[in-house]
């Protein structure tokens, strides 16, 4: 009894632990992304802490969404606004991304809308 209880606590810590490394490590990959605000053009592409961005020309919002990052990759998710991909199977599109000399990235992995796709893998965004 007293080593199935031991056994126990020791899976149980253990357990613990690795949850708590597996977190760290997602935390520090979402970390390392570069947020703030970055233009390519006439366009302005920002993205928040809190997991949401935007595309601005102008002032007014054209796209807003969400995105989420794992390691090199990103995922953005069209929500609203006159320019957002919200069909069947278009709003969420995969980027590779890097910075690079004050520039954002962004390489497409798979987006089935090109509107999208043209537009953020077309020229580097710099950083603002």
């Amino acid at each position: 009894m007293v080593d199935e209880r031991r056994r126990s606590r020791l899976f149980i810590g253990a357990t613990v632990f690795m949850a708590g490394a597996l977190l760290t490590g997602v935390a520090m990959a979402v970390s390392d992304f570069p947020t703030g605000s970055y233009s390519s053009g006439p366009y302005t592409l920002e993205f928040k802490r809190d997991g949401s961005f935007q595309v601005v020309k102008s002032g007014y919002a054209l796209v807003q969404g969400e995105y989420a990052v794992s390691g090199p990759q990103i995922r953005l998710t069209d929500k609203k606004g006159p320019f957002a991909c919200t069909g069947p199977g278009q709003a969420t599109g995969t980027y590779n991304w890097k910075l690079e000399s004050g520039a954002l990235l962004l390489s497409k992995v798979q987006d089935d809308c090109s509107d999208r796709s043209a537009s953020f893998a077309a020229s580097p965004w710099k950083k603002q």
